[in-house]
């Protein structure tokens, strides 16, 4: 499916020092305690659907996770689309990413198609998505020039290797910080007020244009 609607346009993304912070602290936060834990993202990318979780995810709304004021909409539906898919409900994951459209909701359609082995799709939302700031920030995790675009070649090159295998497991840790900082970026754009319960002082610089 083809985008409808352009993208807007991300700046200049911020330098290699900013906006890295403890993406744990998403798991005390009092709104996602109940939905996400280190378990959570350990067990990413599923084989199969957290059944345990489809309960709490169905009964999930924009107003319990957002009771205040949403600072950014499009934002909010993009933690909508992270939760589902950090679970392994692609499905569901997906029939609310795709009708974001903005850079960041191209970023999570990209991520769900390459979770679900359509790889020429998700290369064609990553290019959608342009430069974002995100990309940078994994890249800073990982301590290596990431490419979105290489990483969906890699993950397909790996389609038959053992799951235990070194390059297995070095993949999903790799996605798993992707999912981390984009996530993270998200909840904090979507947040109106500071997103992280643990500090409220902390709030990370806003891409200003998700």
């Amino acid at each position: 499916m083809k985008p409808t609607q352009s993208k807007q346009e991300h700046g200049t993304p911020r330098s290699t020092h900013q906006g890295l912070v403890d993406t744990t602290l998403l798991f005390h936060h009092p709104r996602l305690s109940d939905l996400l834990s280190s378990k959570s993202l350990d067990g990413y990318p599923r084989p199969q659907p957290n059944q345990n979780m489809r309960r709490a995810l169905d009964a999930l709304t924009l107003a319990k996770l957002f009771p205040g004021e949403i600072a950014n909409a499009a934002a909010a539906q993009c933690v909508m689309s992270g939760l589902w898919l950090v679970h392994g409900f692609l499905d569901q994951a997906h029939e609310i990413c795709q009708s974001i459209p903005t850079a960041t909701g191209s970023f999570w359609h990209a991520i769900m198609h390459r979770l679900e082995g359509d790889y020429w799709n998700s290369k064609y939302w990553y290019r959608q998505v342009g430069r974002h700031a995100v990309i940078e920030r994994i890249a800073v995790r990982l301590q290596v020039a990431w490419n979105p675009s290489d990483f969906v070649d890699q993950c397909e090159r790996l389609q038959k290797t053992p799951l235990e295998s070194p390059a297995q497991m070095t993949a999903r840790h790799v996605a798993q910080v992707e999912w981390q900082e984009l996530f993270t970026d998200c909840w904090a754009q979507a947040n109106s007020g500071p997103p992280f319960a643990k500090d409220a002082a902390m709030n990370l610089p806003r891409t200003g244009d998700l």
